[in-house]
C-alpha cells in the first residue's frame, strides 16, 4: 500500500480498498461458519433427553456482535495503514 501512497493515492481510497477486501473475506467466513455451527448445534442438542430449541434469534445476536467487532477491528487497521508514512511501509516491503 506504500507504493500506492507514493504514487498519489489518497488515504480514503486506500482505506476503501483494504476495507472492502478484508470485510468481504471475513463476512464470507462468518456466514459459512455460522451455518455450519447452527447445523452442528442442532444435531448435538437433539441427542439430549431434555431438549431445548436453538432459535435463529440467538444465532443472529452472535452474528451481529461478531460483525460489529469485525467492522471495528478491520476499520481500525485500515485507517492505521491509510494514514501511515509510506516511507516506513516501503522499507518493510
Amino acid at each position: 500500500m506504500g507504493i500506492r501512497k507514493v504514487l498519489g493515492a489518497k488515504a480514503v481510497n486506500i482505506v476503501i480498498l483494504l476495507f472492502s477486501r478484508l470485510a468481504l473475506l471475513a463476512l464470507i467466513g462468518l456466514v459459512l461458519g455460522s451455518l455450519i455451527s447452527f447445523i452442528g448445534m442442532q444435531e448435538w442438542l437433539s441427542s439430549f433427553v431434555f431438549r431445548t430449541e436453538l432459535s435463529i434469534h440467538q444465532m443472529l445476536n452472535g452474528f451481529i456482535a461478531t460483525v460489529g467487532i469485525l467492522l471495528i477491528s478491520v476499520f481500525y487497521q485500515t485507517i492505521k495503514i491509510g494514514v501511515s508514512n509510506p516511507v516506513n511501509t516501503l522499507k518493510e516491503e
